[in-house]
């Protein structure tokens, strides 16, 4: 894809996955946007408390496979324009 590189530096990679392990909640996980068990997603009569209840299981863990640096010149050049104009 243009603008993205793939990181190969074993350390950066390391240190990512180690954020990921660090940052994500392992117990009492469950957001309300994966719906319930009894309605689905956005069910007619699931109310929050239904969700909360019959709640579906969120991933107790995530393995990086692969890193993207985003390297898109046009973006950049977009953000230190606004950047410096800012700053003066």
């Amino acid at each position: 894809r243009d603008g993205l590189v793939e990181v190969t530096d074993s350390t950066l990679f390391m240190k990512l996955q180690e954020m990921l392990d660090s940052t994500h909640k392992s117990s009492d996980n469950w957001t309300r946007d994966r719906g319930c068990k009894l309605h689905g997603v956005g069910g007619a009569g699931c109310s929050l408390a239904c969700a909360s209840k019959n709640r579906i299981p969120v991933p107790s863990s995530y393995i990086l496979r692969r890193v993207l640096r985003n390297q898109n010149l046009d973006l950049w050049k977009s953000y230190s324009v606004g950047r410096t104009s800012i700053a003066e």
